[in-house]
């Protein structure tokens, strides 16, 4: 939980060879990674309007994994 204007960080870890690439998603939705430029975290500087579910999928040429959910609410 977090107050309207205020951030929140969220990280995720994974390893794998190939080193496997980290995609973001709120909502099932894929995150745009030219707006959010996240890697192992992904960094929200104002979480005004953005509650919902977000987890990470780890993908390398032999899978993918997600992570379990992290609920995002804001206080106004």
């Amino acid at each position: 939980m977090r107050i309207s204007g205020h951030g929140v960080t969220f990280c995720c870890d994974g390893d794998g060879n190939p080193t496997p690439e980290f995609e973001w998603f709120k909502d099932n939705n894929i995150i745009d990674k030219d707006v959010y430029h996240y890697n192992k975290t992904l960094e929200i500087s104002d979480v005004s309007g953005l509650k919902g579910r977000y987890r990470c999928r780890v993908v390398n040429d032999f899978g993918s994994e997600f992570s379990d959910f992290a609920n995002l609410q804001d206080l106004e």
